[in-house]
């Protein structure tokens, strides 16, 4: 989804939204050293949708392999708890 919404909206950013494009990446410079860590803050906590997650990375220019590493150990704690989840609900 990272590289499909960097084509797609690649195009599009500068011209739809360049204010608020900007204070984005004014946000995501300011975070640059702990950019992991911070998009693992924001795939473990439920303040954004993941899919919102998926679509805004590329538009603020966050690099592939922070977004990769972030998606992969993010979604682990996640799929985990899913699992579990749904384990003890088909014993029930």
């Amino acid at each position: 989804m990272f590289l499909l919404a960097g084509s797609l909206f690649g195009v599009f950013k500068a011209v739809a939204l360049p204010d608020k494009l900007q204070f984005s990446k004014i946000r995501w410079l300011k975070r640059r050293e702990g950019l992991l860590n911070y998009m693992l803050f924001l795939r473990l906590t439920p303040t954004l949708p993941n899919t919102f997650i998926n679509l805004a990375s590329p538009i603020v220019d966050a690099p592939y392999h922070i977004f990769f590493l972030a998606t992969i150990i993010g979604l682990i704690p996640t799929g985990y708890v899913t699992v579990k989840a749904r384990l003890a609900f088909g014993e029930l």
